[in-house]
């Protein structure tokens, strides 16, 4: 089996974290397609090019994991983690979903019409930000960070838009079940409002299998100003 990644340097010459080829071509190419569109223009502070863009993304995500030290174990955990791509295919192809809620360059899913990041930055990567300023529309996914106030927030964000808007609307949640299931705070939507809402299925903790990008940014490497970038590929061989 081989394994490609790809390494940015900061000015110092020190390496802000390891990315996958793939990872890396999709954030170009979304980087392109972002300015292609305009975005770039309205973004301050104005945007260089791709690279410094890659590297204070990378940076931006490790500052954000080494403040995290105030919240749970478990809330900090999940904002590691990443929707496993059969999940994302799945209800692309099945439920006709087509956008995705609180997601970040790092874990989107290109294959979807649009995403939407809670970082304004990310707009260099065509992201949309804050998914609470419009109503949801069409067909979305959402596996938001497992803070109880955003859970809560955004199941009544979600009701919402689903009461009073003209345009088939629904909104699927990948939701912690920590509590017991009827004792998350976030439930008491869904049994409020049982036309608008209900629990299409429950999966167990050891048949879910969520990816992590906790390695995709070294939290070790101190910030610092960003502006060059180069790629390195590495191969390592493991026996078939």
């Amino acid at each position: 089996m081989t394994c490609q990644a790809a390494c940015a340097y900061d000015i110092y010459g020190k390496c802000t974290g390891m990315l996958s080829l793939e990872r890396l071509n999709i954030l170009l190419h979304a980087y392109n397609q972002s300015k292609r569109i305009g975005l770039h223009s309205t973004t301050q502070p104005p945007v260089q090019n791709a690279a410094t863009e890659i590297v204070g993304l990378l940076q931006r995500y490790k500052l954000q994991m080494s403040s995290l030290n105030n919240i749970g174990k478990k809330a900090r955990d999940s904002k590691m983690y990443c929707t496993s791509r059969h999940i994302m295919a799945s209800l692309q192809k099945r439920a006709l979903v087509t956008k995705q809620k609180f997601a970040s360059p790092l874990d989107f899913d290109p294959s979807y019409q649009a995403y939407w990041s809670e970082n304004t930055r990310d707009t260099a990567f065509g992201a949309s930000t804050n998914a609470f300023k419009t109503k949801f529309t069409n067909f979305s996914f959402c596996h938001p960070n497992y803070c109880d106030y955003l859970l809560h927030s955004l199941m009544g964000h979600a009701l919402q838009s689903t009461k009073f808007t003209q345009e088939a609307t629904a909104t699927f949640l990948l939701l912690p079940d920590w509590l017991g299931w009827s004792k998350n705070e976030y439930m008491t939507w869904i049994n409020d409002y049982p036309e608008h809402a209900c629990v299409l299925a429950k999966f167990s903790a050891d048949s879910m299998h969520l990816k992590t990008y906790r390695s995709l940014v070294r939290r070790s490497t101190p910030a610092s100003a960003q502006q060059d970038f180069c790629l390195e590929q590495s191969r390592e061989t493991s026996p078939e």
